[in-house]
């Protein structure tokens, strides 16, 4: 972890947040969650699967995104998220009562 830290560093990234250890541990392999910023998609921090808590962020073109997004035919993905992916597992249900039942009787609504 140490290791892939030193070299988000070297190649340039940001470090935003962490790389260390926790200063409330003295011993084992535990890493401060860390996150880089302006990694470049050609760095190893980018490339390589690193285990832990490390996060790389990738600068995005977000008009490139918008172009591609908006070239995109997605079918159901995108739906899915919101209320037509939602209603399905929805089932409405309504009590009515005349007045309180006995467990609330003497206790205000």
């Amino acid at each position: 972890m140490e290791g892939y830290i030193a070299k988000g560093i070297q190649t340039g990234a940001t470090l935003a947040a962490g790389g260390g250890r926790p200063e409330d541990l003295d011993r084992g392999w535990y890493v401060e969650p860390t996150v880089f910023g302006n990694v470049d998609n050609t760095s190893v921090i980018a490339q390589e699967e690193i285990f832990g808590p490390v996060l790389s962020v990738i600068p995005a073109d977000v008009e490139r995104a918008r172009e591609v997004a908006g070239k995109m035919r997605t079918g159901a993905i995108g739906r899915e998220g919101g209320i037509d992916g939602l209603l399905p597992f929805l089932e409405s249900k309504a009590i009515l009562l005349d007045g309180p039942t006995a467990q609330y009787q003497g206790t205000e609504l």
